[in-house]
C-alpha cells in the first residue's frame, strides 16, 4: 500500500515493517514518521489532499516558504566539502569561507586583512610581514573549520 509523503505528495510504499517508525522520502529525502496500522486509513485520505500554499515566511519541511512558489519542500543543501573550502583559502584567503557560507567574513579576510597587513608592514618597516603566513595559515583552517560548522548546522547537529 502506498501513502503520500507529506511534503512532495510521492508516493511512498508503506509495511508494517516501517509503521511507527521514522523514514526518508526517495522522491524529496524528506523525514517523517510512517503511520501505524491503526492510523493508516485515516492517513491516505489527508495524505492524498493537494498541499494548501502556505504563507510567506511558513516554515515548511524545514525551509522557509517563498512568495509565488506555494507550500513545497526545499531540499536541505548539499553538504560543503571541508577540504575544498580549505584549498579555496589556500588560493585566496577569504573565498573557502565565502563557499562555506560565511560571505561577510570571506569578503572581509579576502579585502580588508590584506590591506591591514600592508599598512603594518609599511609602518613597522616590512616587520609586519611576519603577520602574513599567520594570517594565510589562520584562514586555511578557518576556511576548513567554517564547512565543518556549516555541515552540523544543516544536519541539526551543534
Amino acid at each position: 500500500m502506498d501513502i503520500a509523503c507529506p511534503y512532495c505528495q510521492g508516493a511512498v510504499l508503506w509495511d508494517a515493517a516501517t509503521a511507527g517508525q521514522s523514514v526518508s522520502c526517495p522522491h524529496c529525502s524528506g523525514l517523517f514518521t510512517m503511520p501505524n496500522m491503526q492510523s493508516v486509513p485515516q492517513a491516505i485520505p489527508q495524505a492524498v489532499q493537494q498541499p494548501q500554499p502556505g504563507p510567506q515566511g511558513q516554515v515548511v519541511g524545514g525551509a522557509p516558504v517563498q512568495p509565488g512558489y506555494g507550500g513545497g519542500y526545499y531540499p536541505p543543501a548539499p553538504p560543503k566539502s571541508e577540504v575544498l573550502a580549505a584549498i579555496l583559502s589556500f588560493l585566496w584567503v577569504g573565498l573557502g569561507q565565502v563557499y562555506a557560507g560565511e560571505v561577510v567574513i570571506g569578503l572581509l579576510l579576502m579585502f580588508v586583512a590584506p590591506g591591514a597587513i600592508a599598512v603594518i608592514a609599511v609602518f613597522t618597516f616590512g616587520f609586519g610581514l611576519i603577520l602574513f603566513p599567520v594570517y594565510w595559515i589562520g584562514g586555511i583552517w578557518h576556511a576548513y573549520v567554517c564547512a565543518a560548522n556549516a555541515n552540523r548546522r544543516a544536519t541539526g547537529m551543534r
